[in-house]
Formats: C-alpha cells, sequence, structure tokens
C-alpha cells in the first residue's frame, strides 16, 4: 500500500466501534513487514499524537511492530526515524503516562525491553541505560528504569 491508503485504512477505524478498530490496528500490525519505509513512517506520525488513555493493547501491538521493523531497517533517512518506534515505546514506560488500562504500562514496557534486544538497536542500548540511571537519580520511573537496565 501506499502512504495515501495507510492514511485511509487509519482512518477508518477513527470514531468506529472499539471491535472495528481493533480488526484495523490487527490488519495494519501485520502488514507492517511488508510496507516501505515511507508507509512506517505514516503510521509512526498517525500515532505520536495519541494520548496514552486512547491506547489499546492493538495500538501497542502496532507501535511494537513499527518499532521492530523502523529499526531493522537501519540506516534509513536518518538515526532519529530508525528509532522512532522504540522512543515512543520509552516515553510511554514513564511513570507520569497513565493508560486507560493499567496493564497496558506492563505490556509496553515488555514490548519496549523486547525491542531493545534486538541486534539493530545495540547502539542506542547505552543511551536508554542513560535515561534510565538519569530515572533512577531523579526518583522517576524507578520499576521501569530498573527493568530495562
Amino acid at each position: 500500500i501506499g502512504e495515501r491508503e495507510a492514511e485511509m485504512i487509519w482512518g477508518a477505524s477513527l470514531g468506529k466501534h472499539e471491535s472495528v478498530q481493533k480488526i484495523v490496528h490487527e490488519l495494519l500490525c501485520e502488514m507492517t513487514r511488508s510496507q516501505s519505509i515511507e508507509v512506517l513512517g505514516v503510521l509512526m506520525r498517525l500515532m505520536e499524537p495519541l494520548k496514552p488513555s486512547e491506547y489499546t493493547l492493538q495500538h501497542l501491538e502496532l507501535l511494537r511492530a513499527l518499532a521492530i521493523h523502523l529499526a531493522e531497517r537501519g540506516g534509513v533517512e536518518g538515526f532519529k526515524r530508525q528509532f522512532a518506534g522504540l522512543e515512543l515505546l520509552w516515553k510511554l514506560v514513564q511513570d507520569d503516562v497513565r493508560f486507560s488500562v493499567p496493564e497496558l504500562h506492563t505490556i509496553c514496557l515488555k514490548y519496549f525491553f523486547e525491542t531493545l534486544e534486538f541486534p539493530e538497536c545495540i547502539d542506542v542500548r547505552g543511551t536508554y541505560f542513560g535515561h534510565c540511571v538519569r530515572n533512577l537519580r531523579s526518583h522517576r520511573s524507578v520499576p521501569p528504569s530498573l527493568i530495562v537496565m
């Protein structure tokens, strides 16, 4: 699919019943492996403005798939884009983030940790280790930081 089609598929779930949203997000998740880097970027751009309270399990599964496939395609349009999914997962595991379902925080942390273990993420592990140390020094997000370390 192209960028426009990705936006249309994403848009098909907006304001719909949660069962429709679930199907659309599962479809997008399954499609990430075969999509171009541009389409993955579009999907990341569409996910970034979501509030944590709007996230569902399917959103996190899609974010995980995007994080993995963006990381695997290293060197494409720069370091920041390559790890955009991982960075969003990191932001979502912080203490000040409140999901509508508390279990999503644990799942998000699991997805972040699993993605960080991919060989393509070796260059950013030190960065996140540093983030964890800063969190510990400032007494914030201590449990997730200890898990990541």
